[in-house]
C-alpha cells in the first residue's frame, strides 16, 4: 500500500482523537480513538522501516488503552487493542532492541489474554492468540537456548491448539498452526532422544494428520516429517530419495522469499544431516538471496537463518558479521555445530 501517502490522513485522525480526549479525559470513546490513532501511526511507521518511531507510537497507544482499563477493567476492545499495541511494539523492538525487551512485550500480551481467559475460559480466539504469542517467544529462543528448553516451552501452546481442535476440527488456521508447530517441536526433541524413539514420534505425528485431516493440504509438512521418520527408522535410502524430491520442488520454485523461514531452516538442516553438499549449498544460496523487507531481514530468527546458510557455504566473514549483529542486541547464538565456530 501507499503508506507514505496514507500518513497525513492517519496523522490527522490521531490529532483529532487527542483533541477530543483532552476535552473530556473520562470519555472512553475519545480515549479509544486517541489510542487507535497512535496505534495506526505505529503500524505505518513499521511498514516504512521507522522502527524507533513505531515503538514510540505503540507505547503511546498502549498508554491510552491502559487509561480505559483503569475506568473499565473489562472493556473488551481496550484489552484486545492494548494486546495488539504490545504486539506491534514487540515487532518494532525485535529489529533494533535486545531480547529482553521483545520478550517483555510478548509477556505483556500473554498477561492480558490470560486475564481475559480467566473470565471466559471458552474464549477460543483468546486461547489461539495465547498459543501464537508463546510460539513466537519459542521461535526467538530457538537459536540461543538448548533444544530441550525450547521444546519444554512449546508444550503448553501446542496443548492449547489441540484442545481447540477438539471443538472445531475443520478450522484451517488451527490445523496449520498445530501441524507446523508440532513438527517444529518434534525436531527439537530429536536431538535429545534415541533414534527409535524419535521415529515413533514422527510416525505418530504423520498418522494423526492423515486421520484428522485426510483431505486437507498438508503435503509439505508431511514430506518433511516422512524424511525424518525414514531417517530415524533406519531407512536412509528412502529418506534420501524423498529428500531429493523435496529439494527439486523447492529449488525449482523461484526465489525463496515466499517460503516460511522455519521450513527453509528445517530443509537446510536435513540436507546438512545427509551431507548432500551440493543440495545443501543450493538451499543455502537461496536463503542468502531471500528478498525481505528490512524489518523482516533484521528479525533475529531470520538473521540466524542466513547465518546458518552462510556457514554451510563456508563464508565465515559473513557469519562473523551476522553473529556480531545478533550479540549487539542481546542474542548469543550457540555456534558449537557450525563450521565457522571460531568467531
Amino acid at each position: 500500500g501507499d503508506y507514505e501517502g496514507a500518513l497525513p490522513f492517519w496523522t490527522t485522525y490521531r490529532d483529532l482523537g487527542i483533541r477530543l480526549y483532552k476535552k473530556d479525559p473520562s470519555n472512553i470513546d475519545w480515549i479509544m480513538e486517541a489510542g487507535w490513532g497512535e496505534n495506526n501511526l505505529g503500524s505505518i511507521a513499521l511498514q516504512l522501516n521507522q522502527h524507533d518511531a513505531a515503538l514510540d507510537w505503540f507505547e503511546k497507544a498502549s498508554g491510552y488503552f491502559g487509561k480505559v482499563l483503569l475506568i473499565d477493567p473489562d472493556h473488551s476492545s481496550a484489552l484486545y487493542s492494548q494486546a495488539d499495541a504490545y504486539a506491534g511494539a514487540a515487532r518494532a523492538a525485535a529489529v533494533n532492541s535486545n531480547v529482553d525487551q521483545v520478550r517483555n512485550y510478548r509477556l505483556e500480551q500473554i498477561k492480558i489474554y490470560e486475564t481475559m481467559l480467566a473470565k471466559d475460559p471458552q474464549n477460543f480466539i483468546v486461547k489461539f492468540r495465547i498459543a501464537n504469542v508463546q510460539f513466537l517467544i519459542a521461535k526467538n529462543l530457538d537459536f540461543y537456548k538448548p533444544d530441550d528448553d525450547v521444546a519444554q516451552y512449546m508444550r503448553k501452546p501446542i496443548s492449547y491448539i489441540e484442545d481447540l481442535i477438539v471443538y472445531e476440527p475443520d478450522n484451517k488456521a488451527w490445523m496449520l498452526s498445530r501441524n507446523k508447530n508440532k513438527f517444529y517441536y518434534l525436531t527439537l526433541l530429536s536431538s535429545q532422544q534415541e533414534a527409535d524413539t524419535v521415529a515413533v514420534f514422527f510416525k505418530t505425528y504423520i498418522d494423526s494428520i492423515k486421520s484428522m485431516w485426510p483431505n486437507k493440504n498438508n503435503q509439505d509438512i508431511l514430506e518433511l516429517a516422512a524424511i525424518n521418520y525414514f531417517y530415524y527408522n533406519g531407512n536412509q535410502a528412502k529418506a534420501k530419495n524423498l529428500l531429493n524430491e523435496v529439494n527439486r520442488k523447492y529449488l525449482s520454485a523461484g526465489e525463496a522469499a515466499g517460503f516460511d523461514s522455519i521450513t527453509l531452516r528445517h530443509l537446510l538442516d536435513i540436507n546438512a544431516k545427509f551431507e548432500t553438499t551440493q543440495q545443501t549449498e543450493n538451499i543455502a544460496k537461496k536463503i542468502t538471496k531471500m528478498d525481505m523487507k528490512d524489518s523482516e531481514a533484521r528479525l533475529p530468527h531470520n538473521v540466524f537463518l542466513k547465518l546458518k546458510a552462510y556457514d554451510q557455504l563456508g563464508v565465515c566473514a559473513q557469519v562473523r558479521e551476522l553473529y556480531s549483529s545478533l550479540t549487539s542486541r542481546g542474542y548469543t547464538p550457540d555456534l558449537t555445530k557450525l563450521k565457522c565456530s571460531r568467531i
